[in-house]
Formats: structure tokens, C-alpha cells, sequence
């Protein structure tokens, strides 16, 4: 997906790492370094991650638990299917189905009795945590699958180049926190696309639900030196999906076609940057011959944007991408660090 920028990222790793051992074993480590501590709510063995690049914004203000309520899956009540509007399954029945497929991670299957898998780059399958995608085998919907524990919660290297990437980008942020954004982004970006009346004849978005297991699965999290307090706690879950439509495409956008690059960079411009611009983000709807947009997690929160911006094309957007990996691996200083950590630092946050 950002090859050029994991590029850059995997030497800049190596060549820090070098760096770092020429400094002294007797060098004390700074007492205002950002550090968190996790361990499940009804357990006391405890996991600490301490680093510079931890902000409080993303552990602290993504997940919003009235907000995810009201857009739980219905589970008695009916599901209408997308393409097939007189067929539908209860939201008890997805959510069986999803407990089962669970059960078979943790047993490390490689297969799935229900499910099959759509991806699994960010999934660490030995551990069994991290993000997989999946695909009801009997029904139209589709699965994004979170799975952290404690202990995985705070070994942030360990899930693929991705989420390598967004951890030095955007505050040390991950898939499991950024998981939470995808709702809320969605109803921002459909409120923008249906009060526009050029997108809103060409663009649709799938619908989409919160669920997540509810016992023993409650992850607490205490952060110090992180934001204004100090130290802050939240409780998140260890272990949830987002349910949405499955988009019968007739084809993905291609980088090759140079209206299709235009079109995908045109449409972010014009959200705001609220979505990927990745070109493989767009696809053509099979029978409607509209614009799907299927990921809707909130871009910003996930590269850590300052402020907005206007793309002018794709090599603007990787090249804008690719600079402020440097400069947040390499160009700190001192005063950038505690801005960032204490909340004082510009960036575009998910607010509605």
C-alpha cells in the first residue's frame, strides 16, 4: 500500500537503531517520557509500554462508548440485505456466527467454518491478535475483526509494516484504536456526500455496526504524562468487530487509469482528507455503477495530519506522506516531543 514509505521507515529503524547504540548505558532515562499501562479489568498483571511518540489523543480520545451503542447491530431485529432487499438474517444470528469464528482464531485454525478470510496482513495468526477482515460464507456482510489482549496491546511492532507506520505517524495510534473511528467517520462522510448534489447521484457507502463480546473483555488503560492530567484512565474492549454490507463490485479503481485518479483525489479533496485515498479504496458498484466507498476509517487520526489539505495529485499525497514520516522520526525536537505528548500539538481530530 505505502511500499516507498515503508521504505523509508525500515531504514530509518535501522539506522536509529545504530544510532542508538552509541549512547551510554549510564544515561538516565527521561522521567517525562509517555508511558502506558494496560492489563485486563479483572486482573492485576499489568504490561507497560513507555515511548516517545505516545500522544494522548489516540488512546484516550477515539473510543466513545455511548456513541458505539447507538450504533450497535440491532440483535432483534431483522437485516435486510443490501442487494436483495426481500431476504434478510437476524442480528442475533451474525453475532453467533462471530463468536464462533473467535473461538476458531484463538484456536489457530486456518480455516473457518463460516467465514472465509478477505485479509489478514495486520494479523498476527501465531498470537492471534490484530485486525482480519472476513466475509460471511452464507450471508452478505462482512467482518472487520479487532483482537488485542494486554500484553499484544503494547508490543505495537509485531502486526506488519502498517501499523509501523501509523505508530510513528499519528501518535503512536493503531488499528485497534483507529477501529474506532470508522462509524463516526461514516456518518460524516455520508452527511457531506448527500448535501453535495454532484456526489451525491455518484457515491454510496455501505451501512455499518459496532459489536463487541460483552464479559471479560474489558482492557483498562492508564497513561502518564500524556495530555493535561497526570495520568488519565479508560476501559476499552480487547475484542470487537465492525459488521458491514458486502459491496458487489464490478471492478476496483485502477492507478493505471488516469479519470479514475483524478475522480478518487477530487472526492477526498472534498471530504476534507476524512478518507484513504488510496486508489484501491474505490470501486464501481455491480448493477447501481456507483462509487462504493468501503473504508471509512478516519484518515487523519491514522497518518496524523496537522491541518487540512488540498492534494493536487498522487505523487503530492505520497511525497506529503513520505515527509512527515521523517520529520516526525527525525525532526523532533525536544519542544515538538512534549507539545506532543502534553496535547499541544495542530492535528486534525475526529470531533463529531
Amino acid at each position: 500500500m505505502y511500499r516507498w514509505i515503508f521504505l523509508i521507515i525500515t531504514v530509518c529503524v535501522l539506522s536509529n537503531t545504530c544510532l542508538n547504540l552509541a549512547r551510554s548505558p549510564f544515561r538516565r532515562p527521561d522521567s517525562l517520557t509517555p508511558m502506558i499501562k494496560v492489563k485486563w479489568a479483572h486482573q492485576n498483571k499489568e504490561y507497560t509500554l513507555r515511548h516517545s511518540h505516545l500522544e494522548e489523543y489516540p488512546f484516550f480520545k477515539l473510543y466513545d462508548p455511548e456513541f458505539l451503542k447507538k450504533h450497535a447491530i440491532p440483535l432483534k431485529e431483522k437485516i435486510s440485505y443490501r442487494h436483495d432487499p426481500d431476504r434478510s438474517v437476524s442480528g442475533k444470528k451474525l453475532v453467533s456466527l462471530i463468536k464462533k469464528v473467535i473461538q476458531e482464531i484463538k484456536q489457530q485454525k486456518k480455516e473457518f467454518t463460516h467465514f472465509t478470510v478477505l485479509q489478514d496482513k495486520d494479523f498476527n495468526s501465531r498470537e492471534s491478535h490484530g485486525l482480519i477482515v472476513l466475509k460471511f460464507k452464507q450471508h452478505p456482510f462482512v467482518v472487520k475483526l479487532f483482537l488485542e489482549t494486554p500484553k499484544s496491546f503494547v508490543q505495537p511492532f509485531d502486526k506488519g509494516f502498517d501499523p509501523i507506520f501509523f505508530f510513528f505517524m499519528a501518535g503512536g495510534v493503531t488499528r485497534h484504536l483507529s477501529g474506532f473511528t470508522r462509524i463516526k467517520n461514516l456518518q460524516l462522510v455520508k452527511q457531506k456526500i448527500e448535501s453535495d448534489p454532484y456526489w451525491s447521484s455518484k457515491i454510496t457507502l455501505p451501512r455499518k455496526w459496532f459489536w463487541a463480546p460483552p464479559r471479560n473483555n474489558t482492557m483498562e488503560i492508564v497513561g502518564t504524562n500524556l495530555g493535561e492530567q497526570e495520568t488519565q484512565h479508560i476501559n476499552i474492549p480487547g475484542v470487537y468487530c465492525i459488521i458491514a454490507d458486502e459491496i458487489k463490485s464490478e471492478r476496483t479503481f485502477s492507478l493505471s487509469n488516469s479519470e479514475e485518479r483524478t475522480t478518487a483525489l477530487t472526492l477526498c479533496n472534498y471530504l476534507g482528507q476524512l478518507i484513504d485515498a488510496h486508489i484501491s479504496n474505490f470501486m464501481l458498484e455491480k448493477d447501481t455503477g456507483k462509487i462504493a466507498i468501503v473504508d471509512t476509517e478516519h484518515f487523519p487520526t491514522i497518518v496524523g495530519l496537522k491541518g487540512p489539505i488540498n492534494f493536487t495529485s498522487d505523487f503530492h499525497w505520497y511525497t506529503t506522506l513520505m515527509q512527515q514520516c521523517v520529520e516526525q522520526m527525525y525532526c523532533r525536537t525536544k519542544k515538538d516531543r512534549r507539545d506532543a505528548q502534553f496535547g499541544k500539538k495542530p492535528r486534525l481530530k475526529l470531533t463529531a
